[in-house]
């Protein structure tokens, strides 16, 4: 709302930009497909709670009093977010399996990554997480 970029809180999904296997990407697809339905359905609220490095609104936003973050987690569509390196390589793991050639930077090596793949990488921009949208109920100021 009012050109507010928000990150929802609370999960992680599968990325489309840059995405480090051929199933993140379609996976990261479908998790932006289900949140688009989740947000068409009803009256987007959000609480806003800080901002992140890249100042995008941190927030929980609810859909028809449902938490939009639990709802992407008990549909499958995303993990539950946990801080740290190992965290984010399991969830890596998760997504493109454990032979997928990730290193310890979360970057693919190239063994299980598609020559198309690598040349469509820079047409997935749009981050399924980030939307612009929704009423903000965090307490004022």
């Amino acid at each position: 709302m009012d050109g507010i970029t928000i990150r929802i809180m609370e999960l992680d999904t599968p990325e489309t930009f840059k995405s480090r296997c051929e199933n993140e990407l379609v996976l990261g697809l479908a998790a932006k497909e289900h949140l688009r339905s989740l947000l068409d359905s009803g009256t987007v609220t959000y609480e806003a709670t800080g901002t992140d490095r890249y100042g995008r609104t941190l927030a929980k936003v609810h859909v028809g009093g449902v938490n939009v973050g639990q709802q992407m987690i008990r549909d499958g569509v995303a993990l539950p977010y946990q801080p740290g390196k190992n965290a984010k390589l399991a969830r890596l793991r998760q997504w493109c399996g454990p032979n997928a050639g990730l290193d310890n930077t979360w970057k693919n090596t190239g063994r299980n990554k598609s020559k198309e793949h690598q040349d469509e990488d820079h047409l997935h921009h749009l981050d399924h997480r980030t939307h612009t949208c929704c009423r903000d109920t965090s307490p004022q100021q």
